[in-house]
């Protein structure tokens, strides 16, 4: 099974540009990780995270002050597969180049 879509939380700390006020930021409390967080302990597992634990890569920007070319943003969209699925995902990835949004395309491949 696959869930996609906005999930309007970073999930980890790498997940998110960090300053002194993110944990105070929509997407970015405790309390919204946590939530999301359950998700995963059921058993849901993040495809991009899975294949690359340790890349810094974002899929929405706050447009009014340009933060896409600064690369100040989060992720807050996600595939996440069962774990009976997760040996049939190749790739899973970020298309940060294109543009026409605030957020850019995800992309997976089985």
């Amino acid at each position: 099974m696959i869930i996609c879509g906005d999930f309007n939380t970073a999930n980890e700390e790498i997940d998110f540009h960090k300053t002194a006020y993110s944990h105070k930021l929509p997407s970015c409390t405790r309390e919204e990780r946590a939530s999301f967080k359950k998700m995963l302990d059921q058993g849901w597992i993040d495809t991009f995270r899975y294949l690359h634990p340790r890349e810094k890569k974002y899929t929405w920007w706050f447009v009014a002050y340009d933060d896409r070319k600064r690369n100040i943003g989060r992720r807050l969209d996600y595939f996440l597969v069962n774990k009976e699925f997760i040996s049939c995902v190749k790739e899973s990835k970020t298309c940060g180049e294109v543009m026409g949004s605030d957020h850019c395309p995800i992309f997976m491949r089985i």
